[in-house]
């Protein structure tokens, strides 16, 4: 079984994260991520993780694109879409001055505080281990 494609975030014009693969988009749907856009190919099989995200989407109120898999090959980032790619809304980010001053009230109220920063995670087991 191929390794499922992860979380790929890529900024484009608009500032929607990009996220490619049925694992992926179960994750972020499980995870209630708001969602611009999800595309699936027209030819996909239905399979449990597909039916899975049309049920989760269903829930979250996504409608579902289905597009030519051509399609989804030419804005693949990862080559590992699966028939599947999803377009996250833009979040935003906490300045780093904002996190100090968190951490700082943290640690005064605790006496404990920890920031970790992290950029261009690509692997789940290496969140993981961070966290």
């Amino acid at each position: 079984m191929p390794k499922p494609s992860l979380l790929k975030q890529r900024r484009n014009n608009s500032s929607r994260i990009h996220i490619e693969g049925k694992r992926a988009v179960i994750e972020a749907l499980r995870a209630q991520v708001p969602f611009d856009s999800l595309l699936l190919a027209d030819n996909l099989k239905r399979d449990g993780q597909i039916q899975d995200i049309l049920r989760k989407a269903k829930h979250a109120g996504i409608e579902p694109m289905f597009v030519p898999r051509k399609k989804l090959d030419e804005i693949s980032q990862i080559e590992a879409h699966q028939g599947v790619i999803a377009y996250a809304k833009p979040y935003t980010y906490a300045s780093l001055s904002v996190i100090i001053k968190e951490a700082n009230k943290k640690a005064e109220d605790t006496g404990n505080a920890l920031i970790v920063i992290a950029d261009h995670i690509t692997d789940a087991g290496n969140l993981g281990a961070l966290i």
